[in-house]
């Protein structure tokens, strides 16, 4: 049951003309007809130097966790390397705090009330025009490499890849069994294979690496890497709940576990670094690294005892869970070792890689290509940029969209707005001034801060009734609530 509040927030906030979607008990795919691709005219910003596209997507990690991105501790000499030879996005932020619908807009170029993925477990539209479709029928190889179960071709993600390589092993590390996931190495290691194997004219490669996700357990020597403590503490499910539990009654307390935490998650990263090089190292060997265009980036970060969401994703949008890495390296290193503060959405990488490419967008593209700041040039500043949770599970009774009730924000690159629906929390924070976001301008306004925050209130109710999403299932047999429940997923949040 909605409460009374509940209720006036839907009614206010939602167009009658919305397209109702719902859910089926069925694990199945359903057969729906193949998008028909619609393209806009071909960027003339083509770079004829690209050959191939590397996409690597790191699961899980914030920005401020790589050495590149400012961090003193995390050790990450082969992100950092490629980071030096290509352009740092300062500002990149995702559309929403989760695996699947975060993946899906980075390959679709669209918000996920457009895509219709509301969160992990769901099965995505054929009507979606992915990535990897598109450059199918330019002529690419398209070849998937997953790092964890949320991305499973019973989803849907395999739109338009040749084959995707998914074959998880029960991962029984010492802090947790039954983990649908495989390690970095594993990544690695079954994409070198293939590559041994296939020598395509033109690649696209996306490469997912899973281990910056809970639970924390990095291999030996990396668990011990920035550990300070020696107490018997592994990282796994059960303890991150715990400490959560205890710092959402006390944020005083458990002090060295959520030191250890971080530690653990810092080794995670350092881990997949070092594979990550190995991958990049037999790019170079076998001649594709230079004439490649290699993208970088991460679906969503993660919340620590920072805020009210702690060692955790899904519920917030603050940055520690919405901002993370992009990194792109063009052919040869072109125009390498620059920073850019642009704000940019992960909605824009599809349009940029199209754009390089000479490759129209098809018609459903919402993102911005980013092209332009590749070249050098300078560009008016980008309209603002949305996100949105994905949880708690309990708020989806909305017919339009299933998360309309949870929270969201706006941001314009300084100034970003957070709204709660429920109870109709507002916090605006200045992020040039407060990057941490720990202070709400609202508790103090003056004019000028109301004025802004109307402005961006506006823009964000305008967007939230913008949403048409397609139609996306929910897979909910036993085995896939199973193996989502075994990655921490549990219909509880």
């Amino acid at each position: 049951m909605k409460t009374p509040a509940q209720n006036a927030i839907c009614a206010c906030l939602l167009l009658p003309a919305l397209i109702c979607h719902g859910l089926s008990a069925a694990g199945c795919r359903r057969q729906e007809p193949q998008p028909v691709i619609v393209y806009g005219t071909p960027s003339d910003r083509a770079d004829r130097e690209i050959q191939h596209v590397i996409l690597i997507s790191i699961d899980t990690v914030r920005a401020d966790h790589l050495g590149c991105y400012g961090s003193p501790i995390v050790k990450t000499p082969h992100i950092d390397r490629l980071a030096s030879e290509g352009m740092l996005f300062e500002m990149h932020l995702n559309t929403a705090p989760t695996t699947l619908n975060s993946h899906t807009s980075l390959m679709t170029g669209t918000w996920p009330h457009t895509h219709g993925v509301p969160r992990n477990g769901f099965v995505l539209s054929n009507r979606n025009a992915m990535l990897a479709e598109v450059l199918k029928e330019h002529g690419f190889t398209t070849e998937s490499f997953i790092g964890a179960f949320p991305l499973h071709s019973r989803f849907n993600f395999d739109q338009g890849f040749d084959h995707s390589s998914e074959e998880f092993a029960i991962f029984r590390g010492k802090a947790q069994v039954d983990q649908d996931q495989r390690r970095a190495e594993q990544v690695t290691d079954a994409v070198v294979d293939w590559l041994d194997l296939h020598h395509p004219e033109r690649l696209f490669l996306f490469v997912h690496y899973f281990d910056a996700h809970w639970p924390y357990d990095p291999p030996s020597p990396y668990d011990m890497m920035y550990r300070e403590d020696d107490q018997p503490f592994s990282g796994s499910l059960m303890e991150i709940r715990l400490v959560r539990q205890a710092l959402h009654k006390d944020r005083s307390s458990m002090g060295w576990q959520s030191a250890a935490l971080n530690a653990l998650y810092s080794g995670e990263i350092s881990y997949m670094d070092d594979h990550i090089g190995r991958l990049l190292d037999a790019l170079r060997e076998r001649g594709l690294y230079d004439n490649s265009l290699i993208v970088l980036t991460a679906d969503h970060g993660e919340a620590m005892n920072e805020h009210w969401e702690i060692w955790d994703h899904g519920h917030s949008t603050y940055q520690t869970t919405v901002r993370s890495p992009l990194i792109v390296r063009q052919p040869g290193g072109k125009a390498g070792g620059r920073r850019c503060d642009n704000l940019v959405s992960n909605i824009d990488v599809m349009p940029t890689i199209l754009d390089r490419l000479g490759i129209g967008h098809p018609e459903q593209v919402e993102g911005v290509s980013f092209a332009p700041l590749l070249d050098g040039e300078q560009t008016p500043a980008r309209e603002p940029v949305f996100c949105e949770a994905t949880k708690p599970f309990s708020f989806e009774d909305d017919p339009h969209w299933r998360n309309t009730l949870k929270c969201r924000a706006v941001c314009d690159g300084r100034w970003k707005l957070i709204y709660r629906p429920v109870g109709m929390v507002k916090e605006l924070y200045d992020l040039e001034a407060d990057p941490e976001e720990k202070i709400n301008r609202l508790d103090n306004p003056d004019a000028e801060t109301l004025k802004r925050s109307d402005e961006l209130a506006a823009l964000l109710q305008a967007w939230t009734q913008s949403a048409r999403p397609l139609e996306a299932e929910a897979d909910e047999s036993d085995e896939t609530l199973e193996r989502l429940k075994a990655l921490g997923y549990v219909q509880d949040q």
